[in-house]
Protein backbone atom coordinates (compact mmCIF):
# COMPACT_ATOMS: atom_id res chain seq x y z
CA UNK A 1 0.00 0.00 0.00
CA UNK A 2 2.85 2.38 0.89
CA UNK A 3 4.59 1.56 -2.39
CA UNK A 4 1.37 2.37 -4.28
CA UNK A 5 0.98 5.72 -2.49
CA UNK A 6 4.61 6.61 -3.12
CA UNK A 7 4.26 5.76 -6.81
CA UNK A 8 1.04 7.83 -6.99
CA UNK A 9 2.77 10.77 -5.30
CA UNK A 10 5.72 10.59 -7.71
CA UNK A 11 3.39 10.51 -10.70
CA UNK A 12 1.43 13.46 -9.36
CA UNK A 13 4.67 15.36 -8.76
CA UNK A 14 5.82 14.65 -12.30
CA UNK A 15 2.50 15.89 -13.69
CA UNK A 16 2.80 19.03 -11.61
CA UNK A 17 6.36 19.71 -12.77
CA UNK A 18 5.39 19.23 -16.40
CA UNK A 19 2.33 21.46 -16.09
CA UNK A 20 4.16 24.14 -14.13
CA UNK A 21 6.99 24.24 -16.70
CA UNK A 22 4.44 24.54 -19.50
CA UNK A 23 2.74 27.40 -17.66
CA UNK A 24 6.07 29.16 -17.13
CA UNK A 25 6.93 28.87 -20.82
CA UNK A 26 3.55 30.33 -21.77
CA UNK A 27 4.10 33.30 -19.48
CA UNK A 28 7.68 33.83 -20.66
CA UNK A 29 6.40 33.81 -24.23
CA UNK A 30 4.14 36.74 -23.42
CA UNK A 31 7.04 38.49 -21.68
CA UNK A 32 5.24 39.65 -18.54
CA UNK A 33 2.63 38.67 -16.00
CA UNK A 34 -0.91 39.38 -17.08
CA UNK A 35 -3.30 41.58 -15.14
CA UNK A 36 -7.02 40.97 -14.87
CA UNK A 37 -8.45 44.49 -14.86
CA UNK A 38 -12.04 43.35 -14.51
CA UNK A 39 -11.14 41.43 -11.36
CA UNK A 40 -9.20 44.43 -10.06
CA UNK A 41 -12.32 46.51 -10.57
CA UNK A 42 -14.40 43.87 -8.78
CA UNK A 43 -12.02 43.90 -5.80
CA UNK A 44 -12.11 47.69 -5.51
CA UNK A 45 -15.87 47.84 -6.09
CA UNK A 46 -16.59 45.18 -3.44
CA UNK A 47 -14.36 46.97 -0.94
CA UNK A 48 -15.97 50.35 -1.56
CA UNK A 49 -19.48 48.88 -1.26
CA UNK A 50 -18.51 47.25 2.03
CA UNK A 51 -17.14 50.53 3.38
CA UNK A 52 -20.29 52.35 2.29
CA UNK A 53 -22.44 49.67 3.91
CA UNK A 54 -20.60 50.03 7.22
CA UNK A 55 -20.92 53.83 7.09
CA UNK A 56 -24.66 53.67 6.38
CA UNK A 57 -25.20 51.10 9.13
CA UNK A 58 -23.27 53.26 11.59
CA UNK A 59 -25.26 56.36 10.71
CA UNK A 60 -28.54 54.44 10.91
CA UNK A 61 -27.62 53.03 14.29
CA UNK A 62 -26.59 56.23 16.02
CA UNK A 63 -29.12 59.11 16.27
CA UNK A 64 -26.36 61.60 17.10
CA UNK A 65 -24.49 61.19 13.81
CA UNK A 66 -27.20 60.36 11.26
CA UNK A 67 -26.44 63.60 9.35
CA UNK A 68 -30.12 64.11 8.52
CA UNK A 69 -30.33 60.91 6.48
CA UNK A 70 -32.67 59.14 8.89
CA UNK A 71 -35.48 60.25 11.16
CA UNK A 72 -35.07 57.21 13.42
CA UNK A 73 -32.59 54.42 14.05
CA UNK A 74 -32.62 50.73 13.18
CA UNK A 75 -33.14 49.96 16.87
CA UNK A 76 -36.14 52.32 17.04
CA UNK A 77 -37.91 50.37 14.30
CA UNK A 78 -36.92 47.06 15.88
CA UNK A 79 -38.49 48.12 19.18
CA UNK A 80 -41.62 49.32 17.40
CA UNK A 81 -42.02 46.02 15.53
CA UNK A 82 -40.81 43.60 18.16
CA UNK A 83 -40.82 39.83 17.76
CA UNK A 84 -41.10 36.94 20.18
CA UNK A 85 -37.69 35.71 18.99
CA UNK A 86 -35.76 38.98 18.92
CA UNK A 87 -32.57 38.24 20.89
CA UNK A 88 -31.27 40.35 23.78
CA UNK A 89 -29.78 43.68 22.70
CA UNK A 90 -26.26 42.70 23.73
CA UNK A 91 -26.40 39.87 21.18
CA UNK A 92 -26.08 42.40 18.39
CA UNK A 93 -22.44 43.04 19.31
CA UNK A 94 -21.94 40.26 16.79
CA UNK A 95 -22.10 42.88 14.02
CA UNK A 96 -18.79 44.31 15.24
CA UNK A 97 -17.19 40.88 14.85
CA UNK A 98 -18.77 40.46 11.42
CA UNK A 99 -17.47 43.79 10.14
CA UNK A 100 -13.99 43.24 11.57
CA UNK A 101 -13.77 39.78 10.02
CA UNK A 102 -14.77 41.11 6.60
CA UNK A 103 -12.14 43.85 6.85
CA UNK A 104 -9.44 41.27 7.57
CA UNK A 105 -10.24 39.02 4.63
CA UNK A 106 -10.70 41.97 2.27
CA UNK A 107 -7.19 43.13 3.21
CA UNK A 108 -5.92 39.62 2.62
CA UNK A 109 -7.59 39.59 -0.80
CA UNK A 110 -5.89 42.87 -1.66
CA UNK A 111 -2.52 41.44 -0.64
CA UNK A 112 -2.86 38.89 -3.44
CA UNK A 113 -2.62 41.74 -5.95
CA UNK A 114 0.99 42.29 -4.87
CA UNK A 115 2.05 38.63 -4.74
CA UNK A 116 2.90 36.17 -7.50
CA UNK A 117 3.86 32.55 -8.15
CA UNK A 118 4.96 30.84 -11.37
CA UNK A 119 4.67 34.09 -13.33
CA UNK A 120 1.08 34.71 -12.27
CA UNK A 121 -0.28 37.28 -9.87
CA UNK A 122 -2.08 35.38 -7.13
CA UNK A 123 -5.23 37.45 -7.51
CA UNK A 124 -5.34 36.31 -11.16
CA UNK A 125 -4.41 32.64 -10.80
CA UNK A 126 -5.39 30.47 -9.07
CA UNK A 127 -8.71 32.36 -8.92
CA UNK A 128 -9.89 31.25 -5.48
CA UNK A 129 -11.38 34.70 -4.92
CA UNK A 130 -12.82 35.03 -8.38
CA UNK A 131 -14.49 37.97 -10.09
CA UNK A 132 -17.89 36.41 -9.42
CA UNK A 133 -16.95 36.03 -5.76
CA UNK A 134 -16.24 39.76 -5.39
CA UNK A 135 -19.21 40.90 -7.45
CA UNK A 136 -21.54 38.75 -5.34
CA UNK A 137 -20.09 40.24 -2.16
CA UNK A 138 -20.55 43.75 -3.57
CA UNK A 139 -24.17 42.94 -4.42
CA UNK A 140 -24.68 41.73 -0.85
CA UNK A 141 -23.58 45.11 0.45
CA UNK A 142 -25.83 46.94 -2.00
CA UNK A 143 -28.82 44.96 -0.77
CA UNK A 144 -27.75 45.57 2.83
CA UNK A 145 -27.68 49.32 2.21
CA UNK A 146 -31.11 49.11 0.58
CA UNK A 147 -32.41 47.12 3.56
CA UNK A 148 -31.26 49.85 5.94
CA UNK A 149 -33.24 52.54 4.15
CA UNK A 150 -36.44 50.54 3.66
CA UNK A 151 -36.33 49.21 7.22
CA UNK A 152 -36.03 52.67 8.72
CA UNK A 153 -38.96 53.75 6.55
CA UNK A 154 -40.91 50.79 7.98
CA UNK A 155 -41.38 49.03 4.64
CA UNK A 156 -41.28 45.64 6.31
CA UNK A 157 -42.07 43.39 3.37
CA UNK A 158 -39.59 45.13 1.07
CA UNK A 159 -37.00 44.97 3.84
CA UNK A 160 -37.51 41.21 4.08
CA UNK A 161 -36.95 40.85 0.33
CA UNK A 162 -33.76 42.96 0.49
CA UNK A 163 -32.39 40.93 3.36
CA UNK A 164 -33.17 37.62 1.65
CA UNK A 165 -31.43 38.85 -1.51
CA UNK A 166 -28.36 39.85 0.48
CA UNK A 167 -28.21 36.36 2.00
CA UNK A 168 -28.43 34.69 -1.41
CA UNK A 169 -25.55 36.82 -2.69
CA UNK A 170 -23.46 35.78 0.32
CA UNK A 171 -24.22 32.15 -0.45
CA UNK A 172 -22.99 32.73 -4.00
CA UNK A 173 -19.71 34.19 -2.72
CA UNK A 174 -19.26 31.20 -0.45
CA UNK A 175 -20.04 28.80 -3.29
CA UNK A 176 -17.30 30.37 -5.43
CA UNK A 177 -14.79 30.23 -2.59
CA UNK A 178 -15.49 26.63 -1.58
CA UNK A 179 -15.56 25.35 -5.15
CA UNK A 180 -12.38 27.11 -6.28
CA UNK A 181 -10.32 26.33 -3.20
CA UNK A 182 -11.03 22.62 -3.60
CA UNK A 183 -10.39 22.77 -7.34
CA UNK A 184 -6.95 24.35 -6.92
CA UNK A 185 -6.02 22.83 -3.57
CA UNK A 186 -3.23 20.58 -4.85
CA UNK A 187 -1.81 23.38 -6.97
CA UNK A 188 -1.66 25.72 -3.97
CA UNK A 189 0.33 23.18 -1.98
CA UNK A 190 2.56 22.49 -4.98
CA UNK A 191 3.36 26.21 -5.18
CA UNK A 192 4.21 26.32 -1.43
CA UNK A 193 1.02 28.24 -0.68
CA UNK A 194 -0.21 26.00 2.11
CA UNK A 195 -0.43 29.00 4.44
CA UNK A 196 -2.78 30.68 1.98
CA UNK A 197 -5.00 27.60 2.01
CA UNK A 198 -5.52 28.07 5.74
CA UNK A 199 -5.90 31.83 5.42
CA UNK A 200 -8.64 31.22 2.87
CA UNK A 201 -10.36 28.77 5.18
CA UNK A 202 -10.08 30.84 8.34
CA UNK A 203 -10.42 34.40 7.07
CA UNK A 204 -12.56 34.11 3.94
CA UNK A 205 -14.69 31.00 4.31
CA UNK A 206 -15.27 31.09 8.06
CA UNK A 207 -15.63 34.88 7.99
CA UNK A 208 -18.24 34.84 5.25
CA UNK A 209 -20.01 31.84 6.79
CA UNK A 210 -20.21 33.74 10.07
CA UNK A 211 -21.77 36.69 8.22
CA UNK A 212 -24.10 34.52 6.10
CA UNK A 213 -25.40 32.54 9.07
CA UNK A 214 -26.21 35.65 11.07
CA UNK A 215 -27.86 37.23 8.02
CA UNK A 216 -29.95 34.08 7.58
CA UNK A 217 -31.04 34.31 11.20
CA UNK A 218 -31.84 38.02 10.72
CA UNK A 219 -33.96 37.10 7.69
CA UNK A 220 -35.97 34.63 9.77
CA UNK A 221 -36.38 37.30 12.43
CA UNK A 222 -37.65 39.76 9.81
CA UNK A 223 -39.95 37.05 8.48
CA UNK A 224 -41.50 36.63 11.94
CA UNK A 225 -42.02 40.39 12.14
CA UNK A 226 -43.73 40.47 8.74
CA UNK A 227 -45.97 37.54 9.69
CA UNK A 228 -47.10 39.19 12.91
CA UNK A 229 -47.51 42.71 11.55
CA UNK A 230 -48.71 42.10 8.00
CA UNK A 231 -49.89 38.51 7.96
CA UNK A 232 -52.34 38.60 10.83
CA UNK A 233 -50.48 35.94 12.83
CA UNK A 234 -49.85 36.44 16.54
CA UNK A 235 -46.26 37.02 17.64
CA UNK A 236 -45.77 33.70 19.38
CA UNK A 237 -46.95 31.68 16.39
CA UNK A 238 -44.85 33.81 14.02
CA UNK A 239 -41.83 33.12 16.21
CA UNK A 240 -42.60 29.41 16.22
CA UNK A 241 -42.78 29.34 12.43
CA UNK A 242 -39.40 31.06 12.10
CA UNK A 243 -37.82 28.78 14.71
CA UNK A 244 -39.24 25.77 12.85
CA UNK A 245 -37.65 26.97 9.61
CA UNK A 246 -34.39 27.53 11.49
CA UNK A 247 -34.52 23.95 12.78
CA UNK A 248 -35.03 22.58 9.26
CA UNK A 249 -32.18 24.68 7.87
CA UNK A 250 -29.90 23.56 10.71
CA UNK A 251 -30.57 19.88 10.07
CA UNK A 252 -30.19 20.33 6.31
CA UNK A 253 -26.87 22.14 6.70
CA UNK A 254 -25.53 19.59 9.18
CA UNK A 255 -26.22 16.74 6.74
CA UNK A 256 -24.69 18.65 3.83
CA UNK A 257 -21.73 19.69 5.97
CA UNK A 258 -20.83 16.25 7.27
CA UNK A 259 -21.82 14.00 4.37
CA UNK A 260 -22.22 15.62 0.96
CA UNK A 261 -20.06 18.76 1.06
CA UNK A 262 -17.34 17.63 3.46
CA UNK A 263 -14.49 18.01 0.96
CA UNK A 264 -15.49 21.63 0.41
CA UNK A 265 -16.59 22.85 3.86
CA UNK A 266 -14.72 20.58 6.29
CA UNK A 267 -12.98 23.38 8.16
CA UNK A 268 -15.95 25.75 8.36
CA UNK A 269 -17.14 25.92 11.97
CA UNK A 270 -18.65 29.37 12.36
CA UNK A 271 -22.29 28.61 11.40
CA UNK A 272 -22.71 26.61 14.59
CA UNK A 273 -21.07 29.33 16.68
CA UNK A 274 -23.48 31.93 15.32
CA UNK A 275 -26.46 29.68 16.02
CA UNK A 276 -25.35 29.23 19.63
CA UNK A 277 -25.04 33.01 20.04
CA UNK A 278 -28.43 33.64 18.41
CA UNK A 279 -30.38 31.08 20.42
CA UNK A 280 -28.65 32.14 23.63
CA UNK A 281 -29.77 35.71 22.93
CA UNK A 282 -33.36 34.56 22.45
CA UNK A 283 -33.22 32.54 25.68
CA UNK A 284 -31.92 35.52 27.66
CA UNK A 285 -34.64 37.80 26.30
CA UNK A 286 -37.70 35.57 26.04
CA UNK A 287 -37.32 32.35 28.02
CA UNK A 288 -40.48 32.07 30.11
CA UNK A 289 -42.29 28.75 30.42
CA UNK A 290 -45.39 30.40 31.85
CA UNK A 291 -45.91 33.07 29.15
CA UNK A 292 -44.79 31.28 25.97
CA UNK A 293 -43.72 27.71 26.77
CA UNK A 294 -43.68 26.48 23.16
CA UNK A 295 -41.07 28.93 21.91
CA UNK A 296 -39.07 28.70 25.14
CA UNK A 297 -38.77 24.92 24.86
CA UNK A 298 -38.10 25.02 21.12
CA UNK A 299 -35.36 27.63 21.53
CA UNK A 300 -33.77 25.61 24.33
CA UNK A 301 -33.79 22.47 22.17
CA UNK A 302 -32.24 24.33 19.23
CA UNK A 303 -29.54 25.79 21.46
CA UNK A 304 -28.58 22.37 22.79
CA UNK A 305 -28.73 20.92 19.27
CA UNK A 306 -26.43 23.67 17.95
CA UNK A 307 -23.89 22.94 20.69
CA UNK A 308 -24.02 19.20 19.98
CA UNK A 309 -23.57 19.83 16.26
CA UNK A 310 -20.50 21.96 16.96
CA UNK A 311 -18.98 19.27 19.18
CA UNK A 312 -19.74 16.58 16.61
CA UNK A 313 -18.21 18.73 13.88
CA UNK A 314 -15.05 19.31 15.94
CA UNK A 315 -14.41 15.66 16.74
CA UNK A 316 -15.31 14.50 13.23
CA UNK A 317 -12.95 17.01 11.60
CA UNK A 318 -10.18 16.13 14.05
CA UNK A 319 -10.40 12.48 12.99
CA UNK A 320 -10.82 13.18 9.28
CA UNK A 321 -7.89 15.61 9.23
CA UNK A 322 -5.56 12.79 10.27
CA UNK A 323 -7.12 9.83 8.49
CA UNK A 324 -8.77 11.25 5.35
CA UNK A 325 -7.02 14.48 4.30
CA UNK A 326 -8.83 16.43 1.61
CA UNK A 327 -5.71 16.85 -0.51
CA UNK A 328 -5.87 13.16 -1.46
CA UNK A 329 -9.33 13.70 -2.99
CA UNK A 330 -8.68 17.08 -4.59
CA UNK A 331 -8.18 17.21 -8.37
CA UNK A 332 -4.72 17.70 -9.84
CA UNK A 333 -4.84 21.03 -11.59
CA UNK A 334 -2.01 23.23 -12.79
CA UNK A 335 -2.43 24.79 -16.21
CA UNK A 336 -4.50 27.99 -16.24
CA UNK A 337 -7.21 28.17 -18.88
CA UNK A 338 -8.76 31.24 -20.43
CA UNK A 339 -11.85 30.67 -18.26
CA UNK A 340 -9.71 30.56 -15.11
CA UNK A 341 -7.85 33.75 -16.00
CA UNK A 342 -11.11 35.60 -16.57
Amino acid sequence: MRLFNATKANCSSARYSSCANSADKRCQKHGKMKQNYFRLFAIVFATLMFILSVIIATLAGNPKIHCGLFNQTIADVSRKYSSSITPASQTFFIWSIIYLWQVVWLLYGMSLICRSRSNHYLYVFPPILSTTFYIAFAVNNIFTIAWTFVWIHEMLQVALAMLAASVISLYLSLYCSFKNLYKFLNLLYKEDLGTDVWLMRILVQNGLSFYATWSTFATLLNFAIVLSNSGGINKNMAGTISLGIAALLMLLWFMLDCIILDKYVRYTFTPYVVLIVAFTGIMVQHFDLSLHPRNSILTCVLLVLSALMLLCKFFTVTWLHSHQPIIIKAPIYALPTTHDMN
